[in-house]
């Protein structure tokens, strides 16, 4: 681990002359400051409770490089669009911004779209660099990513829709990106992150979003992970919302030969709220782990995560869901409730829901649970003629369906639905 380290400290030194002086003095400073704590700390290992059952593999193994090769072919985002849904779409290849792919010529009026502002003051404040190694390492060489402002009192109608495409140029790649959203006071939004790469080609997307919510402000924010089965894609969200702000965030995961994504949320101001809800998919020899953190600092806030895992093979999933009720935040609701679902004795599930809390007028809740397909519902189909997998294949889609009805876009819960049976059928294929 210590010679990918290394080979990451070699490469900042190359890559600091390209920026340095030619940005403002904080940025540089901040960059210099991740690079050490990388070079301190190094990547988390299993002592580390908060990935001790991710195992690091190849991200320990391989240093990704910095160097991005020239794309041969741009890809067809076709595909990837919200069907009979006109989005604004923002699109980055191998975590470079395409201005010719993207939509910016009609921005609708409250919606200011802009690159990564590296002036921005607020940059790398709520995802800490000098906390987490990955975040580290994201700050250390960011260069792309996207500032979106929805100004005081715009209620959006159309989606935003920010998708990064990977090609085979992204092979041994790392792509840090970082994206900054700014809901003002009493605005509205609904943001789409879409994550795809070719099955062929290992690269290492890391990549930071950053949310603030002033008062009274709403955001609905969905992320679409279907990166190749190669890729590793590790992810931090972080917010922190004014007063009566509220968000409902939707997390949707299948690809990635490691999928990891860290959400933090930290109401602080009354009557906040907070709902996370997740699928995650894993077979073959995946790693998928969800990380969820509501900090809870003033009266009358609530917050609400359903995550859902399906695991198969030798695959391994794992979720974390934390909330701390600090002491100033009474009359605080909160619900917690983790599920597994295995469909292989060699696959491996770890949940574990946690709650602190240290006011005394709450209701909070947890609950966590790894289990099979129900042997009685098995047996009642098996017994209406369905064959063994249509079974399995059934029981497994009704409990993904009960979290993919929630997603509140009609074409976002086709494609998941789609993407759920495509999962399953792969499986059956192989089995």
């Amino acid at each position: 681990m210590q010679d990918v380290i290394q080979n990451y400290i070699d490469s900042f030194e190359n890559f600091l002359p390209q920026v340095e002086g030619k940005e403002p003095f904080l940025l540089t400073q901040k960059r210099k400051n991740s690079i050490h704590f990388l070079k301190q700390h190094g990547f988390p290992t299993s002592k580390n409770e908060e990935f001790k059952y991710l195992k690091m593999g190849e991200l320990a193994k391989q240093a990704f490089t910095t160097q991005k090769k020239p794309i041969q072919n741009f890809p067809d985002i076709q595909p990837l669009l919200l069907t009979k849904q006109q989005s604004i779409n923002l699109v980055f290849v191998d975590g470079i911004f395409n201005e010719n792919l993207s939509d910016l010529s009609h921005l609708p009026e409250g919606l200011v779209v802009s690159k990564l502002i590296l002036t921005d003051s607020n940059l790398a404040t709520l995802a800490n660099p000098e906390k987490d190694a990955f975040t580290a390492l994201n700050t250390a060489f960011i260069k792309e990513g996207l500032s979106l402002r929805i100004t005081k009192n715009t209620r959006m109608v159309q989606p935003i829709h920010i998708i990064h495409v990977t090609t085979s140029a992204a092979k041994e790649l790392l792509i840090p990106l970082h994206h900054f959203i700014h809901c003002e006071p009493h605005a509205e939004a609904f943001l789409v992150e879409t994550y795809t790469g070719i099955d062929s080609a290992s690269y290492f997307t890391n990549v930071i979003t950053e949310i603030k919510m002033e008062a009274d402000s709403k955001l609905t924010h969905i992320k679409i992970q279907e990166e190749g089965n190669q890729a590793h894609h590790l992810a931090t969200t972080a917010l922190l919302q004014e007063k009566s702000s509220s968000v409902g965030s939707w997390i949707f995961s299948r690809g990635a030969l490691t999928h990891r994504t860290s959400i933090q949320s930290t109401l602080d101001d009354v009557d906040c709220s907070f709902d996370l809800k997740a699928l995650l998919l894993a077979k073959e020899g995946q790693q998928t782990d969800i990380h969820a953190r509501v900090d809870h600092l003033k009266p009358h806030g609530t917050s609400n995560m359903e995550l859902k895992n399906i695991v198969n093979d030798q695959a391994r999933g794992i979720i974390n869901s934390k909330v701390v009720v600090h002491p100033n935040a009474q009359k605080t609701k909160a619900h917690q409730s983790l599920k597994h679902l295995m469909l292989s004795e060699n696959a491996e599930a770890n949940p574990k829901p946690e709650l602190e809390i240290y006011a005394n007028d709450v209701q909070c809740n947890h609950g966590a649970s790894i289990g099979q397909l129900d042997p009685q519902a098995m047996f009642y189909l098996r017994s209406r003629g369905i064959g063994q997998q249509e079974a399995q294949t059934m029981l497994t889609y009704a409990f993904a369906e009960e979290l993919i009805q929630t997603i509140p876009l009609k074409s976002l819960r086709t494609k998941a639905m789609e993407s759920v049976l495509k999962w399953q059928k792969q499986e059956k294929t192989q089995s």
